[in-house]
């Protein structure tokens, strides 16, 4: 499953390849070369075949972040609200009404605190 896919024309780096593991847990690179589709030229895929690929790709992407947003108090999701939270308040410094910036930080702060409690909550009963 991919979030983000970079088309390149060039052989893709160590360096590249290393950045895109390492981002793991925050986005997912897919990195598409020339060779690659070459391969899919080599096979002779339909462009039926091809958008039907993406399109289901997209459709689980969908369905990753509709669950995600059902789920507001998954695991990882207290490091989200915390950086929402910290965006908020340095916002706050730089907008005419302030306060209501705080305060919304405020409130991701504390979805953020609930989320990190009953996530461990959970690890410790299992």
């Amino acid at each position: 499953l991919c979030h983000a896919a970079v088309f390149c024309t060039a052989v893709v780096s160590k360096e590249a390849l290393a950045f895109a593991k390492k981002q793991k847990n925050e986005i997912t690179l897919c990195f598409i070369t020339a060779s690659d589709m070459a391969e899919f030229i080599k096979y002779n895929i339909s462009d039926d075949v091809v958008d039907d690929f993406i399109l289901s790709k997209a459709d689980e992407l969908r369905e990753k972040r509709k669950k995600a947003l059902s789920e507001p108090f998954a695991e990882g999701s207290s490091k989200r609200y915390f950086i929402i939270s910290a965006l908020l308040i340095t916002a706050s410094f730089f907008v005419r009404y302030p306060l209501y910036y705080r305060i919304t930080a405020m409130l991701a702060a504390s979805f953020g605190t609930a989320s990190l409690f009953l996530n461990r909550r959970n690890r410790t009963d299992s």
